[in-house]
């Protein structure tokens, strides 16, 4: 069923791929039981990854993030760590600032998850400057970021402010 949507998609034209990749993200959703999500897991957050871009409802966001983050704890499980540190990047760049004071929990697994990989695949600074940031609750966060963009930020694209 899933595997085979993806044929079709080669003859869209690149622009409104995201739009169907959300398309198919929203319907699988919303078809699926939670086991068919959780065994469907990376189909779903890999669509979702597809048409992040166009996602704008704040609740829709740190629902594809819940997402993102079990996809990168699935992969983790299995040792896939690389693949699992995609999934956490992508679900960090769903979240705003803003949502260290609201969906904590979120935020703070996948920050501590994406460390855990990113010492699991030997990125040991870059970890330990995550980890650090994530459990100390003085830290400027604006400041940190303006050191380590996230992963996803091209080099072309400006920094935050």
């Amino acid at each position: 069923m899933i595997a085979s949507s993806r044929r079709p998609l080669l003859t869209i034209p690149e622009a409104q791929r995201a739009e169907i990749h959300l398309r198919i993200g929203r319907a699988l959703l919303a078809g699926m039981t939670a086991d068919e999500l959780a065994e469907h897991l990376f189909d779903v957050a890999n669509h979702f990854n597809r048409g992040a871009t166009l996602l704008a409802d704040r609740d829709e966001k740190a629902q594809v993030a819940t997402i993102e983050l079990r996809a990168g704890q699935k992969a983790k499980a299995s040792t896939a760590y690389a693949s699992a540190n995609v999934y956490l990047v992508a679900g960090m760049a769903l979240l705003e600032e803003s949502d260290w004071a609201g969906p904590y929990d979120l935020m703070f697994s996948l920050w501590l998850e994406r460390a855990e990989c990113e010492y699991l695949t030997g990125q040991l600074a870059s970890a330990d400057a995550r980890l650090s940031f994530a459990v100390n609750p003085r830290t400027d966060r604006r400041r940190f970021r303006r050191r380590h963009p996230p992963a996803h930020q091209s080099l072309y694209e400006p920094g935050p402010q």
